[in-house]
């Protein structure tokens, strides 16, 4: 047999430098030569020689079994294909029970360290980091999500979908002004309307509420709209958005660390995400809930639009089909149940009838 020779690129795993070589094999030797002009490099026994699949998309990558250098050898494919015939053991995995055994057991043993860090640790370190940072610094973070939210539902970010209707605005004004009072929240809050069809409203860190023109446009009533405004101002005063920014933000790094993610993209968005869905915790879930309702029956509003409105949801959508602002929230059956159970006696419509046809044409 003629003796096999191809060009390949040589990486001896101790150093980053590529070598231009010659890769040989010559008939009965039993081994492949890689060779750097006259200079033989390496000698590599051809049953140890092994390959990587679809490491490179025009380069086929072979290393030798033992190897603790971890040298690689690329080949273009069509070179490689003459040295595929010659070695017997491209393919085999090496792999003992004994191995298989400690892999299961390293692999285990790691993704209940990543399961502990991304459930337990860090949401319990994000309750505590949240009252260290500064509210400039917070409202620094809530402008820089809201610009990223708004580019990943509208393809744009330069503020074009606030809603600034002047009638609207002053209607939704006078609504904020209804519900929140003289309560102090700690925040400087800034309420906004945005052109966007989805049934959705969020609370960012900061001070910021934002409602969705499609929520607005679902709701019957200003009442109702008021219930999910309460809710979300509930959340800002007890600081649930930075604690659940803090919380993602650890886990996606995680999440991000383990996908390669290191321009931090995977982290960006998990982060925006869980602000826009607001999935917080049970128990903050049910917290803002208790502080909505006290809002409403300090303010002298019903909450029985608050229960009409998640009856008209779960009417509409189901439970288990609910749009985003329901989902990641507790049952709406008894949500509704709850605000229900509220008294009523001498409470007024939010806002009157000609500001409830203004806040509905906000977006116009």
């Amino acid at each position: 047999m003629q003796p096999i020779v191809v060009q390949a690129s040589y990486f001896d795993g101790l150093t980053a430098k590529r070598h231009a070589v010659e890769v040989i094999v010559e008939a009965g030797t039993g081994v492949l030569t890689i060779r750097s002009g006259a200079e033989d490099l390496v000698h590599w026994p051809l049953e140890e020689v092994r390959r990587l699949r679809d490491v490179a998309h025009n380069e086929m990558t072979f290393w030798r079994k033992g190897d603790e250098a971890a040298a690689r050898l690329l080949v273009h494919p069509g070179d490689a294909s003459k040295l595929v015939v010659v070695l017997p053991n491209l393919d085999s995995r090496d792999m003992t029970r004994a191995k298989w055994g400690k892999i299961v057991g390293w692999t285990t043993g790691a993704l209940a360290a990543i399961y502990a860090m991304v459930f337990w640790i860090v949401p319990a370190l994000a309750v505590q980091m949240a009252g260290f940072i500064k509210p400039e610094t917070e409202a620094s973070i809530g402008r820089a999500a809201l610009h990223q939210i708004e580019g990943m539902m509208t393809s744009d970010s330069d503020g074009g979908w606030f809603c600034d209707n002047p009638e609207g605005v002053q209607a939704l004004n006078r609504m904020v002004g209804r519900v929140l009072g003289d309560q102090d929240i700690g925040y400087d809050l800034q309420v906004r309307a945005v052109d966007h069809p989805m049934l959705n409203a969020f609370a960012l860190p900061g001070g910021q509420v934002i409602l969705m023109r499609g929520l607005i446009e679902q709701a019957n009533t200003a009442d109702q709209v008021a219930g999910v405004l309460a809710h979300e101002i509930a959340h800002v005063a007890h600081r649930h958005p930075i604690e659940g920014a803090l919380r993602t933000a650890g886990s996606a790094g995680i999440i991000s660390l383990l996908l390669g993610d290191a321009s931090g993209g995977t982290l960006i968005a998990f982060v925006s995400e869980s602000l826009v869905n607001a999935s917080y915790t049970r128990s903050a879930e049910e917290e803002a809930d208790t502080s909505a309702l006290k809002y409403l029956q300090d303010a002298g509003v019903s909450s029985q639009g608050f229960a009409n409105f998640f009856d008209k949801l779960v009417e509409e959508y189901g439970e288990g089909m609910l749009p985003a602002w329901a989902s990641t929230h507790p049952p709406s059956a008894a949500r509704a149940d709850q605000a229900r159970a509220q008294k009523t006696a001498g409470t007024t419509p939010v806002i009157n009838d000609a500001d409830w046809q203004a806040l509905k044409k906000i977006c116009d």
